[in-house]
C-alpha cells in the first residue's frame, strides 16, 4: 500500500467504542511513528496524555 492508497481511505470518526482498548503494544508503535514523524521548523509540538 502507498502513501496515495492510505490518503484515499482515510476517515474522521465520530464515535468512539468506549470498550473497546488499543493493546499496549501498538501503542507502543504509534507513538514511535508519531515522535519520528516531521514538525514545522522542528518544533515537535507533541503532547500524549
Amino acid at each position: 500500500m502507498n502513501i496515495t492508497d492510505i490518503s484515499r481511505q482515510r476517515y474522521t470518526t465520530k464515535h468512539y467504542d468506549k470498550t473497546k482498548k488499543i493493546p499496549e503494544e501498538q501503542l507502543a508503535q504509534l507513538f514511535e511513528v508519531i515522535r519520528n514523524s516531521p514538525s514545522s521548523v522542528n518544533s515537535q509540538p507533541w503532547h500524549f496524555f
